[in-house]
């Protein structure tokens, strides 16, 4: 008598145990499968990305206990002109940390906004705006407007600060300062200034200074505006442009917010090349 419980018959009338062998191997492969799949995620790193300017809450995953995060400030705007090529904004400010967290803990992450340009070919007009900030106070300043005599640059708006806080909304750990606003050419190709990477405090403010408009009895570029930052930095005023007897000014560039970071190990202070708004980069294992 031949049994055929867990065994099937092939064409020769042969009877082989393939029914329990199936299933034992896929059981096996699913077991194989899915340890691979656990060690990876145990030494993979995980990465959650913010770039849009609003207010945004990270819940730490169980069993996580530190993250790293990377914050880079918002750029500020070029500068205006109507001869020749844009003056650039200055860095942006870019801060890494490692901090110890507990499971279901919160992290808030504010990003900065990004700078407007200054206008071209401007009159009594023209300078970029300041970018918003989201957490409140850390927004760029204005871009000086052009003068009131021929056409000239506006200055470029500064970035807002991107902010990171951990544990309540109050305990900000990280201020990545927003990039200087590129100064207003006038008519000559030297004159107006790129924002500039070092910060210079605007007084005990967090947000960055708006800039001077030219007066309406002038002609030339306005100055760039401040970046956000602990503290947020000066704008740049004007200059005269040589050969003109004053009549003519050309803007200055904003200066980039400062960076602030607390409570972190492992930190990186420091500044970034940056072209867009603010982001906050959250790693974990």
């Amino acid at each position: 008598m031949i049994r055929e419980v867990g065994q099937c018959r092939i064409a020769s009338g042969k009877m082989i145990g393939h029914v329990r062998l199936i299933p034992l191997l896929v059981l096996y492969v699913l077991f194989v499968s899915g340890r691979i799949a656990v060690m990876a995620q145990s030494t993979g790193t995980a990465k959650v990305t913010y770039s849009t300017v609003a207010a945004h809450t990270f819940t730490v995953p169980v069993g996580v206990t530190s993250v790293t995060i990377a914050a880079w400030g918002g750029v500020g705007g070029t500068g205006g002109t109507d001869c020749c090529t844009v003056t650039s904004p200055s860095d942006v400010g870019y801060v890494v940390a490692t901090y110890n967290v507990t499971a279901g803990s919160f992290i808030y992450v504010y990003p900065g906004g990004k700078g407007s340009n200054g206008a071209n070919d401007a009159r009594s007009s023209g300078g970029g705006n300041g970018g918003n900030d989201s957490y409140g106070n850390y927004d760029g300043g204005d871009g000086g407007n052009a003068g009131g005599v021929g056409t000239s640059g506006g200055g470029g708006g500064g970035g807002a600060a991107t902010v990171v806080a951990i544990g309540s909304t109050s305990t900000i750990r990280i201020v990545a300062g927003g990039g200087g606003g590129g100064g207003g050419r006038a008519t000559v190709s030297a004159s107006g200034q790129d924002g500039i990477n070092s910060p210079t405090a605007n007084g005990s403010n967090t947000w960055g200074a708006n800039a001077a408009n030219v007066s309406a009895s002038l002609d030339g570029g306005g100055g760039g505006g401040g970046g956000g930052g602990s503290p947020g930095s000066t704008a740049g005023s004007t200059t005269s442009v040589t050969g003109t007897s004053g009549t003519e000014r050309a803007g200055l560039g904003g200066r980039r917010g400062a960076n602030s970071v607390s409570g972190g190990s492992s930190v990186t202070n420091t500044t970034a090349n940056w072209t867009s708004n603010g982001k906050v980069e959250i790693s974990y294992t």
